[in-house]
């Protein structure tokens, strides 16, 4: 009896874990993820394609000490994940409801990994219709190329 406890307590922990994980799933995308057949005939890794400049995005405003905006977006093999938290709106969106937002504005950023900094905070401030009297501006962001930035400004 304790062994049949013991296995449906690590059961039921193991289903939590796995329906409190894809929260941010996006599933609308419009992504077709198809992997190239090798010549054996067995599907390699898909290529991961964006219609944004980078395939990692992950920006965090602080406004006060207990105040901020997030936005978090990660396409990979894997799929999409997508979430906002807007302290300052008290709004919060995950998955498609997130994308559904983020897709139109990131369409607009035209910025790669070699434009100026100052450029890209401007620009992601500007289109996000961020306010800009922010105390500290932290962005981290994967190009499409594999390039990782990060972009820092304190006031």
């Amino acid at each position: 009896m304790r062994k049949f406890r013991l296995l449906m307590a690590t059961l039921l922990v193991t289903i939590g874990l796995v329906a409190c994980g894809d929260k941010d799933k996006v599933t609308n995308d419009g992504s077709t993820n198809t992997g190239d057949k090798n010549t054996e005939g067995t599907a390699t890794e898909p290529a991961v394609t964006t219609d944004y400049p980078f395939v990692e995005f992950s920006l965090d405003v602080d406004y006060t000490a207990t105040t901020s905006y997030e936005v978090s977006y990660e396409r990979d093999v894997d799929g999409t994940e997508a979430s906002i938290e807007d302290e300052v709106k008290n709004e919060k969106y995950e998955g498609n409801v997130a994308f559904d937002k983020l897709d139109p504005l990131f369409k607009q950023f035209t910025f790669d990994a070699t434009t100026p900094n100052a450029e890209v905070i401007a620009q992601v401030v500007e289109v996000l219709k961020l306010d800009p009297n922010y105390l500290q501006f932290e962005l981290k962001v994967r190009f499409s190329d594999g390039t990782e930035k990060e972009y820092l400004e304190l006031k």
